[in-house]
């Protein structure tokens, strides 16, 4: 993981999630499944995603979000 991270420059997943949550206020469900204890992720129903502050990386995608 560490290498892909440092050679593409990017983010685990979840940490994109933590930071959705956590910085930008979004309603995120965790949920641990499985064997593993894997985390899945969801937006709580009935979010109005129109309403969502998004990051810098993402603001030219949230334009025209449909609810």
């Amino acid at each position: 993981h560490n290498d892909e991270i440092a050679e593409a420059q990017g983010w685990r997943l979840a940490a994109i999630f933590w930071r959705l949550k956590n910085k930008y206020g979004w309603p995120i469900s965790t949920e641990y499944v499985g064997p593993e204890n894997r985390a899945c992720y969801k937006l709580i129903p009935g979010t109005d995603r129109a309403k969502l502050a998004f990051p810098p990386s993402a603001r030219d995608r949230a334009k025209g979000v449909a609810a």
